[in-house]
């Protein structure tokens, strides 16, 4: 397989919801990446976007996941930017 890399994605009851605009990121300090949908993306972060050198792979609870691309987002309660693995589907 060409993945990078494999990680186990499971639910947390701990999950934090952050508002950020109009838009509620899951924030889950044990999760191995930060997960967006294509769809999820503002036209400025779609224009960020950066393929991967090689597919990232994930088990998540609907099955085997991959992810070809990732981007930069800046969460203002953080004053940082984030990077997340962007997913065809994404599901809190």
């Amino acid at each position: 397989s060409s993945d990078v890399c494999s990680s186990d994605l499971i639910p947390s009851s701990k999950w934090i919801p952050v508002r950020v605009g109009d838009r509620t990121f899951y924030l889950d300090s044990g999760a191995s990446y930060h997960l967006i949908a294509w769809s999820d993306l503002t036209k400025i972060e779609y224009g960020r976007v950066q393929m991967l050198p090689h597919r990232i792979g994930l088990k998540t609870a609907k099955g085997k996941a991959y992810s070809y691309a990732q981007v930069q987002i800046y969460l203002e309660m953080f004053d940082r930017y984030l990077t997340f693995l962007v997913l065809s589907d994404v599901h809190p």
